[in-house]
């Protein structure tokens, strides 16, 4: 398990939270950045390996994961994904995202909430980000928190 840096205690404790967690890392990549695509991608050793055994039975359903069907929905209902709040390292402003399985396109963090965050944070192509999640006190949501490593 990844050391917490105490900044991110720090921020996680500011927005009322514990027990912060390494989520995912990666390198940016175009796709990551476009406007149009609005997601990002999560590679799937992260997914396995740090974001399904962070989830609740009922969050890993609501998010498709790990089967990345979810046998409770009609085949032509459409799953939005498991609402999560992302926060920024520095600004601790929040954006509503969505974590959702998509049978062909993998594991991905999307909404307008991620679009936002690239544009208020300038994410490029090769900007590595972290994120780290954790849960609020007052309700055990499930937030992340992403900071843009030098």
């Amino acid at each position: 398990m990844a050391v917490v840096p105490i900044h991110v205690q720090n921020s996680v404790n500011n927005l009322g939270g514990h027990n912060p967690r390494i989520f995912a890392a990666k390198w940016l990549t175009d796709s990551d950045c476009k406007r149009r695509q609005n997601r990002l991608m999560l590679l799937a050793m992260h997914v396995s390996n740090y974001i399904i055994p962070q989830l609740t039975e009922e969050e890993k359903e609501s998010a498709d994961l790990p089967r990345g069907i979810n046998l409770n929905r009609h085949p032509n209902q459409r799953n939005r994904g498991l609402p999560v709040d992302l926060y920024t390292i520095d600004d601790l402003v929040i954006y509503r995202t969505f974590l959702i399985r998509r049978a062909t396109k993998g594991t991905v963090l999307k909404g307008n909430g991620w679009k936002r965050v690239v544009k208020a944070r300038n994410l490029r192509r090769g900007d590595h980000v972290r994120l780290w999640s954790f849960r609020r006190i007052d309700n055990d949501k499930l937030c992340l928190l992403i900071e843009k490593l030098e």
